[in-house]
């Protein structure tokens, strides 16, 4: 992925409101963040594989502190550019290596995010791993059976039931 005058191609592996606003790709995203807002009221918040920023953006908009993360630095500048908040900072890094402490986060949010990962047991186990003890973590992924298949981004694609044992392997709840 190459900035182009600050702009991040639109290579469709990320949600970039300048180039998909007003399309539905664009309200699924954004729809999922301002659900996720009244949640994270007063938090500190990971947003991991956090793209173009928007979505950390509208979480900083409550939130008591926001880290947004992408393995992609080029999207993490952008994002840095566009979507700088007091309460946010942009960090580089991996799912399967999250860059931040242990029980360092009271929410994370990973939107979208676990099919593009290779290892996502080991993704579940980092995101435990930064999550407090009383921690919650918000989890969206397409449902194979009901989204097309196709997605060359997408490692894993999963049904319902499979998800859910994923995550009861990682979290009590």
């Amino acid at each position: 992925m190459k900035a182009a005058n600050d702009k991040l191609e639109n290579d469709y592996e990320r949600m970039v409101p300048e180039y998909h606003e007003g399309k539905l790709i664009y309200a699924e995203h954004v729809t999922r963040y301002l659900a996720a807002q009244s949640v994270v009221k007063d938090k500190v918040v990971l947003d991991i594989a956090s793209g173009s920023g928007y979505g950390t953006k509208i979480l900083a908009e409550s939130a008591k502190f926001v880290y947004g993360v992408d393995v992609n630095e080029v999207a993490v500048n952008y994002s840095k550019k566009k979507y700088a908040s007091k309460n946010i900072e942009y960090l580089v890094g991996d799912g399967e290596s999250i860059p931040l402490k242990d029980n360092s986060v009271d929410v994370v949010i990973t939107f979208e995010t676990i099919e593009h990962i290779k290892n996502y047991s080991k993704f579940l186990d980092e995101v435990a791993r930064v999550l407090k003890p009383d921690g919650l973590a918000i989890v969206s992924t397409p449902n194979d059976l009901e989204f097309a298949e196709g997605n060359h981004f997408h490692l894993h694609e999963f049904q319902y039931d499979e998800l859910v044992s994923a995550l009861h392997k990682h979290f009590k709840n």
